[in-house]
């Protein structure tokens, strides 16, 4: 019975003993307010009593007779065999407004199974939400001028940050720091003769630049003086281009060199970035993003979660209902340390490497029991930076085992792909794929996702009108 009374009646209740007792001048009115009060909880208690006797139901409309749309049906004359339902009555026929919702429904689930789910795995640094970034430039609805701002203050982090860690590496070796015991120790670690750790410590002459820069606030907005010192360091100074050789150690990006060399245009008040720099800017991805693309006759939603070790926790709530999995694997990793073990240019690139932890994180994603028989597609990506990187650093960093030429591009690369491949279960019936890739070349990627449409077709995943 508690439900019957409204704190607003209770309330007007207790006004008028107070005030009958404390405010006489006001005794009428307050009481006239009570009296009508009392009226209304009174009426309530009398519903509540006759409803209880009768055992009628409270919301009685609600289950003993038709509803408000079969009523005006029957006005209509659409419907004329409307029976009222009861309690635990089955017995009414469909409102065709049910019905068109239910058309709806199903033709939603229906389109929605046309769409082909393919999730983007690897590990961090691969450049799969490259991919991902290209795909919505060639068939999403690309980037606006807003959109490419958003990147402003990563394109500027990126810069600041990769000087920083060269600047500190730097001053490492002058200060000795970097010294493993012998000379033909410090080459296999360090890749440093030690005869020459001279040139790698910075001339006195950078000192003003160096120490602006390691100062400059995370996020902080490029300007005419950071610029300044920045080209300075960049263009003049020669211990930072050799600690940016071995830049394989301290995780700092290949496209660092496009933004040190355009950072003029970058600094620049009325800075709007390209398409090119949204696609070169080292993007940590965190979370999970996903997109539906049009690609041909067809649709595809692409899910991009992080690769760092972290966010791979987060995969697993993913994985269902996908059609496809697309593994991207860097062709240049071979000889990098994963970000999450950077210190210095001491770490070894022989116990740590992103090769070997991409080998693992394959290994381990094609255990998962929902993937039994999902295909699998490799992107084997960065060719046109491994085209270059093989001249002088051979796949052996990874691979010791490695026994053919050295230097010869097809014969490495079909050498990591049966790395990978080899870590399918003989007995595994899924299907597996393969592509070497750019994801900063929209036409190989154009030509890539192509493929992987008739991949999948092919493996009977269509269920959508995709070729």
């Amino acid at each position: 019975m508690l439900h019957l009374f409204q704190m607003r009646e209770i309330t007007f209740f207790f006004l008028v003993i107070f005030f009958f007792f404390y405010e006489n001048m006001l005794f009428v009115s307050y009481a006239f307010f009570g009296v009508v009060q009392l009226c209304l909880i009174a009426g309530k208690l009398l519903k509540f009593f006759v409803l209880w006797v009768t055992k009628a139901p409270f919301y009685q409309n609600k289950y003993l007779s038709v509803t408000q749309t079969e009523k005006k049906l029957v006005k209509k004359g659409i419907a004329n065999n409307i029976v009222p339902r009861g309690m635990g009555s089955c017995t009414c026929i469909g409102d065709p407004q049910d019905e068109m919702v239910g058309e709806e429904l199903a033709e939603a689930k229906r389109k929605d199974n046309m769409i082909l789910k393919v999730l983007l795995l690897g590990a961090g640094g691969s450049g799969k939400s490259t991919f991902f970034k290209q795909l919505n430039n060639t068939y999403g609805e690309g980037y606006s001028e807003l959109q490419r701002s958003v990147y402003k203050i990563q394109i500027y982090r990126q810069i600041v940050e990769n000087m920083q860690q060269l600047i500190i590496q730097s001053e490492q070796i002058e200060k000795g720091y970097l010294v493993s015991g012998s000379d033909e120790e410090d080459v296999k670690t360090i890749g440093i003769d030690s005869k020459e750790k001279h040139l790698y410590a910075m001339d006195k002459s950078f000192a003003t630049a160096a120490n602006y820069v390691l100062k400059f606030p995370e996020f902080g907005i490029l300007d005419e003086t950071i610029v300044k010192h920045i080209n300075n360091l960049w263009n003049n100074c020669e211990a930072i281009h050799r600690i940016f050789e071995h830049r394989n150690k301290l995780a700092v990006a290949d496209s660092t060199e496009y933004f040190f060399k355009n950072i003029t245009r970058i600094g620049a008040k009325d800075y709007v970035p390209t398409t090119e720099d949204v696609l070169l800017v080292r993007y940590r991805t965190t979370g999970m993003t996903e997109k539906t693309f049009e690609i041909n006759a067809g649709r595809m939603k692409v899910v991009d979660v992080g690769g760092q070790r972290n966010e791979r926790k987060k995969w697993i709530h993913c994985f269902e209902h996908v059609n496809a999995v697309i593994f991207v694997v860097s062709l240049t990793c071979y000889d990098e340390v994963p970000f999450e073990d950077v210190t210095d240019l001491n770490v070894s690139i022989y116990e740590k490497n992103n090769m070997i932890e991409s080998l693992d994180v394959f290994e381990h994603t094609l255990r998962y029991p929902c993937f039994e028989a999902t295909p699998f597609i490799l992107f084997f990506n960065k060719f046109d930076l491994f085209q270059e990187k093989i001249k002088h650093t051979p796949i052996t960093r990874a691979f010791p085992d490695f026994q053919s030429d050295t230097d010869d591009v097809q014969l490495s690369i079909d050498y990591i792909r049966q790395k990978f491949l080899d870590k399918a279960s003989p007995t595994s019936t899924r299907p597996f794929f393969t592509h070497v890739t750019c994801a900063t070349d929209q036409e190989n990627v154009k030509r890539v996702f192509n493929d992987v449409q008739v991949c999948l077709v092919s493996s009977n995943l269509g269920g959508a009108d995709l070729v």
